[in-house]
């Protein structure tokens, strides 16, 4: 029997991006999470990471069971060794990036031992379907750019995810601040308002609409003009300490935007490369945050999971 081993990462994303609830996520340069899949006679699918050994209770591990359900190798068992490269609870898609690598290095293993191409839209809809089982809702917008890449307005992902990438200029720096707490996606849903005005629906979706022409135009300043408050952000900003006064330092500081990081507790702040400002950014924010931060920089990407390493090895 022929055996596999193949390596996949997948990045960091930034879902909402301000008023996109739900509907906007997009691609970061790093952090990564690295996914490794082994082939073996044992018919079984096992995993090792730091966060436990129960394939059903990861997202690398539900991806794989999701796609093996749909895409069989008869008799062929697989090992998951998950390497993490953020935190649990960041609201960087931590478990979105896992799926997402898990998804890549099962599309070249298939192709290695099958000799046929999965298709895309079920490599999607199981990363979909994990976000689900981990993070207790149905969202795509971490988890489709973590895998396609660039910027991705989510249309629908009730069954086969519906969507449009824009892939993102460059330009500009995302500088992300994580504050020593986590926060679960549970934790951060349950919090939001059951209702919201027909005044706030206007507002985000007239900001929601400009930020997607903005960017397909290339307009970067347009596009962070319009990264703009919403009852979301608002509402979860409570979960966050000092949250007022990091986003004021940041704006006097110089940054174009600034918001929550999916369901937080990472915050973002955006400028631009030929602005020179960044540093002066992350001074204040973090003194704004009495020190107790990590600093993420990095930038947009395009690219979303790919394979590191692919090996027949026996």
């Amino acid at each position: 029997m022929r055996a596999v081993k193949v390596m996949a990462v997948a990045p960091a994303t930034v879902a909402n991006v301000g008023p996109g609830f739900d509907i906007f996520g997009l691609a970061l340069s790093q952090p990564v999470d690295q996914v490794t899949l082994t082939t073996n006679s044992s018919g079984e699918v096992t995993l090792s990471s730091q966060l436990g050994s129960d394939p059903s209770k990861n997202a690398a591990g539900v991806v794989l069971l999701r796609l093996l359900a749909k895409y069989p190798l008869e008799s062929t068992g697989i090992h998951i060794q998950v390497d993490k490269g953020m935190e649990v609870g960041t609201g960087m898609g931590s478990s979105a990036a896992s799926g997402a690598a898990a998804a890549k290095a099962f599309e070249e293993v298939y192709w290695l031992l099958g000799g046929a191409r999965v298709r895309v839209e079920d490599l999607l809809e199981a990363c979909v379907h994990a976000e689900s089982v981990c993070a207790g809702s149905r969202h795509g917008d971490n988890c489709l750019p973590a895998y396609l890449g660039g910027f991705v307005l989510v249309i629908d992902v009730s069954s086969t995810p519906i969507y449009q990438r824009i892939a993102i200029p460059p330009g500009l720096i995302f500088l992300l601040f994580k504050p020593d707490i986590a926060i679960l996606t549970s934790a951060a849903r349950a919090i939001l308002p059951p209702q919201v005005s027909l005044k706030s629906r206007i507002h985000t979706s007239a900001h929601c609409a400009a930020m997607t022409l903005a960017l397909s135009q290339g307009d970067l300043a347009t596009f962070c003009q319009h990264i703009v408050t919403s009852d979301i952000e608002e509402a979860r900003s409570r979960l966050i300490p000092r949250y007022q006064e990091v986003r004021t330092a940041a704006l006097e500081a110089g940054a174009l935007a600034f918001s929550i990081s999916g369901s937080g507790p990472a915050v973002f702040a955006v400028t631009t490369e030929d602005a020179g400002n960044w540093r002066a950014v992350v001074d204040d924010v973090v003194g704004a945050f009495e020190g107790r931060v990590k600093v993420f920089r990095a930038v947009p990407s395009n690219e979303g999971a790919r394979v590191l390493h692919s090996q027949i090895i026996a």
